[in-house]
């Protein structure tokens, strides 16, 4: 019987010592618990961090993106109006040049109209002191050409109207030298005046020949190479005037002239 009891006794301090072990075990792995605990939280609050670190990684990110994108939109914009400004410049600059040009061009033509209406009006004015004057010493040329051809009796006769028709070029001369010349025209009074030269010249030659004693010993060349110079002068002079009166659309005034 008492081995029965001590047996029982055995048993439950047995059974007291395993639920004490037990006990030990449990609390000893809540410890453990514990203990790991703080680092389960640490993961946790390391990885928000990160997360909050990206997000406002992203943002940022994010944020200077659209920084970047509002930034390019204005400096195109500003590039576009500063590039139409340019064109405008650069258009309304090639309008006031080709303007410019075309007012240059303009006032070239009035002054050219203006001057040619003026050298109009200076040859009208001039055209009426010139042919009365031409006139008169052509009418009186041909006077003494009939006069020598048809009354000549003497050797005085001829020495008279050859001395006459030096006179009157001389005269004619003098007349030119009075009027005063257009500067179109200047060309003509040089080959005018270059003519009577050369009419005086020769008149003055052949009155020579008829006032020395011996004939043979004239140079009749002389008269024909006078002649011919006086001739050709004659016809230039005659050429410019026609041809500076056609330019002015003046040629009416010469259609009564003898060339």
């Amino acid at each position: 019987m008492e081995e029965k009891i001590n047996k029982i006794n055995s048993e439950n301090s047995k059974s007291d010592t395993d639920q004490k072990s037990q006990i030990n075990k449990g609390s000893d792995n809540s410890k453990d618990m514990n203990v790991d605990k703080p680092h389960v939280i640490d993961s946790y609050r390391e990885i928000l961090n990160n997360k909050k670190q990206r997000m406002n990684y992203n943002n940022s990110t994010g944020a200077i993106i659209v920084c970047i994108i509002i930034l390019l939109a204005v400096c195109f914009n500003i590039y576009i109006v500063e590039y139409e400004k340019y064109e405008t410049r650069k258009i309304t600059e090639t309008q006031g040049a080709i303007a410019a040009e075309l007012q240059a061009k303009l006032d070239k033509i009035k002054e050219e109209i203006a001057r040619k209406n003026k050298d109009s009006a200076d040859i009208i004015s001039f055209n009426d002191q010139y042919m009365k004057i031409r006139q008169d010493f052509y009418l009186k040329v041909e006077e003494i050409s009939k006069d020598i051809n048809s009354q000549v009796n003497s050797l005085d006769d001829i020495k008279q109207l050859t001395a006459g028709r030096i006179k009157l070029a001389k005269d004619y001369k003098n007349q030119l030298n009075s009027l005063k010349f257009p500067g179109v025209l200047e060309n003509f009074y040089k080959y005018e005046t270059a003519f009577i030269d050369s009419d005086i010249n020769l008149w003055t030659i052949i009155n020579s020949y008829y006032n020395i004693d011996d004939f043979s010993k004239f140079d009749l060349n002389k008269i024909d190479e006078e002649t011919l110079k006086s001739h050709e002068l004659y016809l230039k002079a005659q050429e410019e005037l026609k041809s500076v009166y056609n330019k002015y659309e003046l040629s009416y005034f010469l259609k009564d002239l003898l060339f």
